[in-house]
């Protein structure tokens, strides 16, 4: 590795035309990068995407996060700064939640060029900041996690890690002046001041703990990025004991950023070792001590044992070899959600490229660049974790190329900015170039959005469903709903749901599937039922009372909801599943009231919901259904029952369901073939599916006359053919 050198803008005084031009160039990025979220605003100007004057969103985290920010949602103390965060948006603003839901994410998330452009504007390469901004922000894996309608962390994360990571290389850059400074004088190694490092510390703290309180998932991440900050340090630092400081003040920096009170305290022992106490620690054992005790303080305090073990565990979840029937210590193999999980597929080198630097040769060129200004400027390091989740995402899955586009850029703006200057290139030449890579990523970017199109999660008809339960259900209500829609429930119609996108796994998973999956309307009452008991005894043992009717308990709610079935092995736990289906049980009268919601949307899913419903509990296996949606002309033969498709390809049918949005008709066969034809006349929907999904109750719960359910269930919502609501009997 080569002598680390200085940022060119340090010693060339920072005149202010580099300021003016690195100001006007990030303008010109957030603009660019705004503009390509915009290009779908106007297809979301449609009244089938609103809900009470509320665009629908575009992904099922915003829902959490406008949930939390109402109250409505379930409760979790580290996410509390971002629902702060929303409510302060909402106050200043006046805006609703769902509107602010919408519009944020597209105002927020193009604002990480700004991060960079200091970057540039410290190298005295403004020309560099047009390509890194437009690629760091535009590319299509961060873009399609930050369009409208997408209010999660995401919008934020980047741009607060971003900062982090330039506010630590800059206290680093200026540890190495200090140091190169010392080795030149002939004042003694120790002979450094304290107080210039605490305050780089607590500036490099506060900014990482800005990113971990409002990204709480970051923190390995936050890690990784401190790991590598340590090997640039090391190799610009001469002497042990100058080496011990600086591997401890970039330890307090972590400890700062993961656990402000317990960093703000060792900062402050520090500073008094340092200040007041410094003649106690210039001798060579009582240095040593100290350091030694803070380094086992940052160790422990710090959490660096569990981020390990967490960093394996995100592995582990993401990792294509991990099963997902997962076996517990209880020996139940309940099934695991995350192969259905969009963000967690995998993806081919080529689309990661395309994700993570806007096409490959732009993605090769930028890592390429990227190299070369690492070579060139090691503190730039800093950026690699992120290069090495883009890269990981051909196994993680595809959210991680979101991280891609600021080391790309970083080769592409400031890596080839020094290329071409080490090749005596002057400013405008490198102007020019660099001003062609931004003006073709951008032109790139901008055919790449025309393919977005508005994808909300759920429909109006869904959402109005949801927003009637809130005027017509108790307070303490749960609904029963795919797990999907657990965050739209809570915001929506202000109940608790059993199910969202963080209790979507093994204990819940599994009996929220079986009451979709199930073909008796019996044992799917009696598994809410039990599940219900359940909770509520764990609730009661705890010495909890509940009072019906005021809120959601979300205590009581939250409790394990298979502790019964956690006692029994496999085979006694699957007979206990199967008897739900037979004689009816006695239930206690106090439970809270209980509702199963079943949509038109699900049945996209009823292939995942059917496995994973049919689960056995011993080999870890689901026997899915399937379920196939018919493009083109088709016609069927009502005598025979023979469906004829497009392509000249017939199917038997045993049974044809024709719904339109004031009724049904069926008819049936003896063709033994197993499968049903199913058309909605209002969407023009032609769907097959075997035997598995029709006597599902996603189907028969959701089409079929409610009377014959009225044993187990009453309806109590109508929006046929769109949802049904059930209250459990």
């Amino acid at each position: 590795m080569p002598s680390i050198e200085h940022s060119a803008g340090i010693s060339a005084g920072h005149r202010a035309g580099p300021i003016v031009c690195s100001v006007l160039a990030a303008l010109l990025a957030f603009a660019v990068c705004l503009g390509l979220r915009l290009t779908e605003a106007p297809a979301w100007d449609r009244d089938f995407l609103q809900v009470q004057g509320e665009p629908l969103m575009a992904t099922h985290d915003a829902y959490y996060f406008l949930a939390g920010a109402q109250g409505s949602g379930r409760p979790a103390a580290a996410h509390e700064p971002f629902f702060k965060l929303t409510r302060f948006f909402h106050a200043l603003t006046g805006q609703s939640y769902g509107n602010l839901g919408f519009w944020l994410p597209i105002l927020l998330a193009p604002l990480v060029v700004f991060p960079l452009a200091f970057l540039a504007w410290r190298e005295d390469l403004p020309e560099a900041v047009l390509p890194m901004g437009i690629v760091a922000g535009g590319t299509m894996g961060f873009l399609v996690r930050t369009r409208l309608g997408y209010y999660d962390h995401d919008m934020l994360s980047l741009l607060l890690s971003v900062l982090f990571c330039s506010t630590l290389l800059v206290f680093l850059d200026r540890w190495r002046a200090r140091s190169q400074a010392l080795q030149a004088s002939s004042e003694p190694q120790n002979a450094f001041k304290f107080g210039p490092v605490a305050v780089c510390c607590l500036l490099a703290g506060l900014s990482g703990w800005a990113w971990i309180t409002f990204y709480p998932s970051g923190e390995p991440v936050l890690a990784a990025v401190m790991g590598m900050a340590l090997v640039p340090a090391l190799v610009m630092t001469r002497g042990a004991r100058a080496r011990a400081v600086i591997v401890l003040a970039l330890g307090l920096t972590y400890l700062l950023a993961v656990n402000l009170v317990w960093g703000l305290a060792l900062l402050g022992v520090l500073v008094l070792a340092w200040g007041p106490f410094f003649r106690w620690f210039r001798g060579g054992s009582a240095f040593w001590a100290l350091a030694a005790c803070c380094w086992l303080a940052v160790f422990f305090l710090g959490n660096l044992d569990g981020q390990l073990a967490e960093v394996f565990r995100q592995l582990a979840k993401y990792a294509p070899m991990v099963p997902e029937g997962n076996r517990t210590a209880d020996s139940l193999a309940l099934p695991s959600v995350m192969h259905s999980v969009r963000e967690a597929r995998l993806l081919p080198w080529h689309v990661m490229a395309e994700r993570s630097g806007v096409t490959w040769w732009l993605f090769g060129s930028g890592v390429v660049g990227y190299v070369y200004l690492c070579w060139k400027r090691p503190l730039y390091l800093l950026f690699l974790p992120m290069l090495a989740l883009a890269v990981g995402a051909v196994t993680l899955g595809a959210r991680f190329t979101m991280y891609g586009g600021v080391p790309v850029g970083l080769g592409l703006g400031l890596g080839l900015a020094l290329l071409m200057s080490g090749l005596g290139l002057r400013q405008r030449v490198r102007a020019v170039v660099l001003t062609s890579f931004a003006l073709v990523a951008g032109m790139l970017l901008w055919a790449q959005t025309g393919n977005l199109k508005p994808t909300p999660i759920l429909s109006p008809e869904y959402a109005r469903t949801l927003l009637h339960l809130r005027e017509t259900t108790p307070p303490d209500a749960r609904i029963w709903l795919w797990w999907d829609y657990g965050y739209a429930a809570q915001y929506y119609a202000q109940r608790a749901s059993f199910g969202d996108g963080a209790m979507n796994s093994r204990d819940h998973l599994y009996p929220l599937a079986l009451v979709h999956a199930t073909a008796s309307s019996r044992q799917a009452a009696q598994m809410i039922r039990m599940v219900t008991q359940t909770q509520q005894e764990q609730w009661e043992r705890a010495g909890a009372a509940l009072v019906h009717g005021q809120s959601a308990p979300w205590s009581l709610y939250l409790q394990p909801p298979l502790g019964l079935l956690l006692d029994m092995d496999p085979e006694s736990a699957q007979r206990q599943i199967n008897a739900l289906a037979d004689d009816k049980q006695p239930w206690p009268d106090d439970l809270p009231p209980q509702y199963l919601l079943l949509s038109w949307d699900n049945l996209a899913l009823a292939g995942w919901i059917t496995t994973f419903g049919n689960w056995n509990l011993r080999t870890g296996q689901g026997r899915g259904g399937k379920i196939q949606r018919i493009a083109g002309d088709i016609s069927v033969d009502m005598d025979a029952g023979v469906l004829h498709t497009a392509l000249n390809e017939t199917l038997e049918l045993d049974g044809y369901l024709l719904v339109s949005r004031d009724d049904r008709n069926a008819t049936f066969w003896e063709n033994n073939s197993g499968w049903h034809g199913l058309y909605n006349g209002v969407t023009k929907q032609f769907l097959i599916m075997d035997e598995t999904v029709y006597r599902s109750m996603l189907v028969q719960m959701l089409l079929k006359d409610p009377q014959e359910f009225a044993e187990d269930f009453e309806l109590v919502v109508d929006n046929f053919p769109w949802a049904r609501v059930y209250r459990v009997q």
